[in-house]
Formats: structure tokens, C-alpha cells, sequence
């Protein structure tokens, strides 16, 4: 008896080896296959992540290994393995390699990343989902038994969705395969293998989960949920044993807990110098992040959205499941109803699934892929079902059904073969764009881009290498989506942003419009709505299909561009002579409250080439011509100056004006003329007056800082409690008939009914006014019934001194007054009154008196 027990015992063990092994082929084989195909949008972030957390740890600067705070530490060690690995067979190669791994990491391309390298980098991720799936066999069986475990590691090996991430540099496959070996460790020590390695086992992984991606917090309350559902749900022992069960769970917990936190520790080097600050940032980042909605928007239900809502995650899934796999959860739910020894079992798979679903819905921030973990799980669970419904079916078969005669090994061999091929059939043909895998009974390929956001860099890859096979490929020039991350490492061609202030279009050769993009337009980072539009009317010269669905399409820029296409807001053409044509331009005018500043693109095109090289001059005007924000330059930040410019060429120049402070609220206009710099002469317009773009808005400065104002002159002086002169700035050649332009700085003390004017005039010794200018303030721009208390306002007066005026020392005297009586507000300075109620400003000398 006992040597047959040690011999079915050496079976078991051999079977299960030979089961391991063949599910990790299973599972590798397609993973390892075609692996360097296509890039997606966030693997290059990981890649540099894994070189700047390599030299971190080769200069001992722990401080500094980590990327961002997702915290993704596994990932980037993952990667460092395959830039090891890569770094060796260059070293081995006949022609050698690097020197050192130091000088290696240095020399890895990284903006683009280099497409050669994505094998190596990505080999270790695969190889590690490959080792989940023999890992969830082991552990399942523990659970169920080997029919199921044999059925789980197959239906989770052909997941197409799981499959899809295990091919990638990223941090959802990790997380996943972390969470479930994590989860199903646990619970196989919950459920009668009192093995306290299941414990640190799962501790280990809860702590890898950890360390990869913040959603894996999850796991610490649902692991106290798992010991406290096992002991209340439980059938077996009396009640009075719960105390003592519960405080053994609570130990276990406590040592899941230290396992756990002892591998984050250990594995994350940035946390033996900075434990607290690390801690706090990815914290800190899951917050902010789960409470951020998706700024580059949802596409869900065929809308656009920030926040899809409830419905996101729940149809995500359906999308994603396989029939095999939407049948088998299907029944492994119908087992629910009827008698089964593994009800708690699916009820824990069950709550994980609905529990992190939840659990992710709660946050504003939702993406397809940060469903990925219940997957695995699913998978279980439709194994379950699958082998539930399988016994139901030979069972009402009869002894008639062609299956009658055979053995029960047999039976199984034809379920797992079934099952095997059923899976693959929904699976494999996807190779190796596994993301373009949608469940066919909810219209698959057809349906899916009416439905949900589709594309993750897939067939960005197909239109660089149909670009590539044109002749002249090196000499064009592409504009497309994600051009750094996804498409210039397979393209010979020179790239450029596809953006709404894209300022290049009559130099753009192709253009590449991507399947998210058409599907996001409305939002800004798809490069704007019109654009878009335009080339979707057009017919494209090709178009990239992967397994049905349309991802990308490849136009050619018609030369030149209709009149009708315009990549600006604002289309204002105006001439300037026969040299240059102003096109349009883009206004932004959302950092002029905050930071006090006016972004503007202009558009221009060259009629014909000129010699002369050519200053724009931009100034920020109101209706009383006085200028409240000015910026000059020549184009392009110098880069692209006006004699450079060939015939029909349209050229993009990006500008800021920044707004004096204290300008008065109200509307204004940009004024823009061109001159030459070197002989001073302006390019005169074609008989069309002044070039003004606008009207532009700027808001009351509120908290304004008074060192900003540079002031030259401060003065504080009260006027009749209602405001208060802070200072004067003074420009002028002081000779007669030369104008004195000033500038007083008030600030409101109290609100005011009335409308008062300033008035200012250029006095001799004996008062004789010899230039005046008297108005509301502003020029009436701002008159004072609209100025608040507290508030600075910028005041612009423009003398003209008497060409008569005699050399000799004169004195600025401004005040106040009601123009209706000609009353002055009385003017006090330190609390004494100013005589005639007049504020005397500086001396100044005319007509050239030292």
C-alpha cells in the first residue's frame, strides 16, 4: 500500500512536470513569436525608464532609480534584464560591443528608441507570463483539480487580450500576473494547504504587485477579505472555533503583510535612502491620478467622454472575453445555483473580479487596459464552468452519443483538445496584433470601432513600412500620430507632430492619420477636429487593415493646400506688399489671467523671394493706440528669417506678448508690421491699413504684485481717500516740440460713483502750462466708476512740450478732478494737503539745460 502511494505519487508529480512544461511552450511560443512588430505609446517612457534606473543603480545614486511614481519597478528591472542580455551577445559578437554596460546604457537610442532592441527588452516579460500560467495550473489544481487547473493554464495561455500585454514593456502584464499568483497563493492556503510557503509565496508576489503598479493596493483589503469570507462562509467546524480561526488569520495576514512590504523594500533600491518620500509620491500619485480624468479623452458608446462612467469597465469586458470564455463564466455562474463542493472557490474568484472592477470604476481616470488583472481570473472561472458544463453534457448525452465507449482519460484528452483549439481558433489568427481580438458575439472587428477606443500603435508600423518602399522615402516628410513614440522608429522618413497648430503642412510630403486619433478629434491632442476632417474627405492612397478593422490611412498632401484648409483658428489673409502673405493665425489667451501672457502662432507665406531679412513687431493695443504688451523678432525664433523663404513656402512663428502689468481690463487688438532692420523701413501693406488680430480679452489683474509694475519713480500720494498715486515712470528727449510719454500707477481705495479725469501739465516756474493732456483715465478706456478697491491700474499719458518752450527747468504737476465742476480730489501726501491740490511730480531740464 504505501509503495503504491509513493509510485502515484512520482506519477503525479511526473505528470504535473510534463503538463508545466507543456502549458509554458503552449503559452511562450506565441508570446516570443514576431515580438518586435509594432511599438505602443508608452513602452518608449518604460524603456528610458529602465536605462535611467540602471545608471542610477551603476552610480549608486539609489535616489534616483525610479521614473515616475507608478511606481513601475519591476517593470524597469525586467527591462534591465533584457538590456543585459542584449549588452552580452553584443559583447560576445565578433565585431564586440560596448566597453562597458555603463558606456552601453549611454549609447542606447532612445528618442526614437531603436527598434532592434525591442526583442530583447520585451523577451523577459513574455517568459515571465509564460511562467504565470504553469504557476496558475499548480495553484489551481490545489484549488479545483487538474482538469480545471489544465483547463485555466490553457484558456489564460490563449487569452488574446493577456497575450496582447505579454508582448509588451509595460506595467499591466506584470501587475496582473503578480495579482493573480498573489490571490490564488492565498486562497490555496485559505483552503486546506496549511502551507505556510503558500503564504510568503503570495506575500512575495502581493509584494512584486506592489511594486509595479499602484491599482495592486487593492490586494492588501481584499486579502483581509479573503481571510474573513473563508471563515464566515465556510461550512466545516463549530462556530466556537471562529475566535481562534480569525486570530490565526490575522497572523497569516501579518506575514503576508511583512513578506510583502520586505520584497518593496528590498527590490526598490530608491527606497533604502528615501523609504517615507518614496512611499508618500506613489501614494500621492494613485490618488491624483485615480481623481484625474483622462485628459486625452474616452472614446466609449461611440462619444467622446472624460469620464465614461459606470458601463466602461463592464462592456470593456465583453469586448474582450472570448465566446469560450463568455460561455464558461456563464456556467461556472449556473453552478452557483446547484449543489457544489467549489461554490466558496468561485465566489472568491467572483468577488475579485466585481470588487476590483468596482474598485477601478471609482476613479475618473479609466482605460482599457487597467482591466487587464481580472482577466486571468475570468479565465479560471470559465475553466470552471467549462468542466461543470462538460459532466452536464456526457451526462444527458446517453449511452447512444459516439462518445459512449470512451474511457474517462479519454473523455478529457477530446475536453481539453476541444477546448485547446476552440481557444487558439479565438486567439492565434490575431498574430501578433493580439489588440485587434474582439469578442465576435458582440460584433467584433465590425462593431467595435463604432463602440469602443481602438488602436494601440498597431498598423502605425504598417504605414511607415509602406512609406518606406517608395523611392525617394529618405527625402519625404511624414506628419502622423504618435510620430516620437510609435511611428519614426520604423519609418526612413523624416517625421513631424500631427497637432492643430501644425505650422508645416505645405512642406508635409504624407500624412498618416491613426484610428484613436479619428475617434478622439474632438479633443485637442487628436491635432483638431478640422484638420482631421479635411484629409478624412480626401481619398487616401492606402490603407492599413489589420484582421478587419481599418487603423491607419496614408494621404498625400496635395500641393498646394485649397484655400479651404486652414490648420488655424483664424483665417485673416492680409498682404504685405508683393513679398509676403499673412494666412491666419492661432490665439490663446488662457495664461493671460495666471501668468499674464498672450500666446499667438502666425501663419505667413512667401509670394516670391526677397533679399531683405524682415523683424516682426507685434504690439498689444486698445482703441487709444497706446501699447500694453509688445514682442519683436525675426521668424521662427530667428531660426527661418525672411530672405531664407522660397516661393509659396508657408512658414509657422510662434510668439508671446507679454502684458504689462497693470493693464486695464477691457479689449484689445495685436497689431503686427514688418520692418527691416537693417535700414529701419517698414514693408508697407497692399492698401488693406493696419493688420490687427483680435479682439482679445484681458481679465482684471487681481493680487497684483507691486515690485512688477518697475516702477522708476514711487510716490504715494491720497486723493480724497478714493485713490492713491503709487508712482510714475517718465520717458521723453525733453527738448522742444519732443513728446514725454508718462505713466502713472494708481490704485483704487473705494468704490466710485463718478467719473473723474487726470489732468497733466508740463508747468515753468511761474505755472505757465507749456503741454498738457487732460482725460478720463485710460483716454476713457477705464474710466474710474469701473475700478475696484484694491485694484492697480497702468495709466498712459503722451505730452507734447511747446516747440516754443524755453530752455529752462520745469515741473510735472498732476491731480483729479470731476470735468463736470472742475472740483480736485484733495490730495495728501504722509497726511499733509498738497497746495492747489496738485501733485508735483520731477524737474526736468528742456532744451538741453545740464
Amino acid at each position: 500500500m504505501l509503495l503504491r502511494g509513493v509510485r502515484e505519487k512520482i506519477g503525479s508529480h511526473k505528470k504535473d512536470v510534463c503538463l508545466a512544461v507543456g502549458l509554458f511552450v503552449l503559452a511562450v511560443v506565441p508570446r516570443v513569436l514576431q515580438l518586435d512588430v509594432f511599438l505602443t505609446p508608452d513602452e518608449p517612457v518604460w524603456i528610458e525608464g529602465a536605462v535611467r534606473f540602471f545608471q542610477a543603480l551603476l552610480s549608486r545614486e539609489y535616489a534616483h532609480a525610479y521614473h515616475i511614481d507608478s511606481p513601475g519597478i519591476t517593470t524597469m528591472w525586467v527591462a534591465g534584464l533584457g538590456l543585459i542580455a542584449k549588452y552580452l551577445t553584443r559583447s560576445w559578437a565578433p565585431s564586440g560591443g560596448a566597453a562597458s554596460f555603463w558606456a552601453f546604457l549611454q549609447s542606447v537610442p532612445l528618442h526614437p528608441i531603436d527598434v532592434n532592441f525591442l526583442f530583447a527588452l520585451r523577451l523577459p516579460i513574455a517568459l515571465i507570463t509564460s511562467c504565470t500560467v504553469v504557476g496558475a495550473y499548480l495553484l489551481v489544481k490545489e484549488m479545483f483539480d487538474r482538469k480545471v487547473a489544465v483547463l485555466s493554464a490553457i484558456v489564460i495561455a490563449l487569452d488574446p487580450f493577456y497575450m496582447a500585454h505579454s508582448r509588451l514593456i509595460l506595467l499591466d502584464a506584470l501587475v496582473t500576473s503578480f495579482m493573480l499568483l498573489s490571490i490564488l497563493g492565498f486562497i490555496t492556503y485559505l483552503k486546506g494547504r496549511r502551507s505556510l510557503g503558500c503564504v510568503i509565496f503570495s506575500g512575495i508576489a502581493g509584494g512584486l504587485a506592489f511594486l509595479t503598479k499602484s491599482p495592486s493596493l487593492f490586494l492588501a483589503p481584499f486579502m483581509l477579505f479573503l481571510a474573513l469570507a473563508t471563515n464566515l462562509l465556510s461550512i466545516s467546524g463549530s462556530t466556537r472555533m471562529f475566535p481562534r480561526r480569525a486570530y490565526r488569520g490575522f497572523l497569516i495576514l501579518g506575514i503576508w503583510a511583512v513578506t510583502a512590504l520586505l520584497i518593496y523594500f528590498l527590490l526598490w533600491p530608491a527606497m533604502w535612502v528615501d523609504p517615507i518620500g518614496m512611499v508618500s509620491r506613489t501614494i500621492d500619485k494613485a490618488v491624483t491620478h485615480a481623481g484625474a480624468s483622462e485628459l486625452k479623452g474616452n472614446f466609449f458608446l461611440g462619444r467622446n467622454e472624460l469620464d465614461p462612467g459606470l458601463l466602461f469597465y463592464p462592456v470593456h469586458l465583453l469586448f474582450r472575453m472570448t465566446p469560450l470564455t463568455l460561455l464558461g463564466t456563464a456556467a461556472s455562474l449556473a453552478l452557483l445555483v446547484g449543489k457544489s463542493e467549489k461554490k466558496l472557490d468561485i465566489l472568491l474568484l467572483l468577488a475579485y473580479v466585481f470588487l476590483y472592477m468596482a474598485f477601478m470604476t471609482m476613479g475618473s481616470t479609466k482605460a482599457e487596459r487597467y482591466l487587464l488583472p481580472v482577466f486571468p481570473a475570468v479565465d479560471i472561472l470559465a475553466a470552471v464552468g467549462l468542466c461543470g458544463l462538460a459532466k452536464e453534457v456526457w451526462q444527458m448525452s446517453g449511452p447512444a452519443s459516439w462518445h459512449a465507449n470512451l474511457k474517462g482519460s479519454s473523455r478529457l484528452m477530446v475536453g481539453l483538445l476541444a477546448v485547446l483549439l476552440l481557444q487558439a481558433g479565438f486567439s492565434l489568427p490575431y498574430h501578433p496584433y493580439y489588440f485587434s481580438s474582439h469578442n465576435p458575439l458582440m460584433g467584433g472587428t465590425i462593431q467595435v470601432p463604432q463602440v469602443l477606443l481602438v488602436g494601440w500603435g498597431e498598423g502605425l508600423d504598417k504605414a511607415a513600412r509602406y512609406i518606406n518602399e517608395k523611392k525617394d522615402a529618405k527625402a519625404l516628410k511624414v506628419a502622423t500620430f504618435y510620430r516620437e513614440q510609435v511611428f519614426s522608429p520604423f519609418s526612413d522618413s523624416a517625421t513631424k507632430p500631427f497637432t492643430a497648430q501644425s505650422i508645416f503642412w505645405n512642406d508635409i510630403d504624407y500624412v498618416v492619420l491613426y484610428i484613436s486619433q479619428v475617434q478622439r478629434k474632438s479633443f485637442p491632442f487628436s491635432g483638431g477636429s478640422q484638420t482631421v476632417d479635411f484629409f478624412l474627405s480626401l481619398q487616401p492612397e492606402h490603407t492599413v487593415r489589420i484582421n478587419g478593422i481599418e487603423y491607419a490611412w496614408i494621404y498625400k498632401v496635395p500641393k498646394p493646400l485649397p484655400n479651404s484648409f486652414h490648420s488655424y483658428q483664424h483665417f485673416k489673409p492680409f498682404e504685405f506688399g508683393d513679398k509676403i502673405l499673412f494666412r491666419g493665425y492661432d490665439l490663446y489667451d488662457d495664461r493671460i489671467e495666471e501668468e499674464g501672457k498672450l500666446s499667438v502662432n502666425l501663419y505667413w507665406q512667401a509670394l516670391r523671394e526677397m533679399e531683405e531679412d524682415y523683424t516682426i513687431y507685434l504690439k498689444l493695443v486698445n482703441n487709444a493706440y497706446h501699447i500694453w504688451g509688445q514682442q519683436e523678432g525675426r521668424p521662427y525664433w530667428g531660426g527661418l528669417p525672411t530672405n531664407r523663404w522660397g516661393k509659396g513656402q508657408v512658414v509657422g512663428d510662434k510668439r508671446e506678448i507679454d502684458i504689462l502689468p497693470g493693464t486695464p481690463p477691457g479689449e484689445y487688438h495685436i497689431e503686427i508690421t514688418l520692418y527691416d532692420l537693417h535700414n529701419g523701413q517698414a514693408l508697407e501693406a497692399s492698401d488693406q491699413g493696419r493688420l490687427l488680430l483680435g479682439p482679445v480679452e484681458v481679465p482684471r489683474q487681481v493680487s497684483l504684485d507691486i515690485a512688477s509694475l518697475a516702477i522708476e519713480h514711487p510716490w504715494r500720494v491720497e486723493m480724497g481717500g478714493k485713490v492713491r498715486l503709487l508712482g510714475y515712470n517718465i520717458e521723453s528727449g525733453f527738448r522742444p516740440g519732443d513728446g514725454i510719454h508718462l505713466t502713472l500707477f494708481w490704485q483704487c481705495l473705494e468704490s466710485m460713483d463718478q467719473d473723474y479725469a487726470v489732468f497733466t501739465h508740463l508747468v515753468d516756474e511761474d505755472k505757465r502750462i507749456w503741454g498738457q493732456k487732460d482725460n478720463q483715465p485710460v483716454d476713457g478706456f477705464y474710466p474710474t466708476t469701473g475700478w475696484e478697491p484694491g485694484e492697480i491700474v497702468r495709466d498712459q499719458y503722451d505730452l507734447v512740450i511747446s516747440p516754443d518752450a524755453p530752455p529752462g527747468y520745469y515741473r510735472l504737476e498732476i491731480g483729479m478732478y470731476l470735468a463736470e465742476t472742475g472740483e480736485r480730489l484733495a490730495a495728501l501726501k504722509d497726511g499733509v494737503p498738497l497746495p492747489g491740490n496738485r501733485i508735483l511730480l520731477q524737474s526736468v531740464a528742456v532744451g538741453g539745460i545740464e
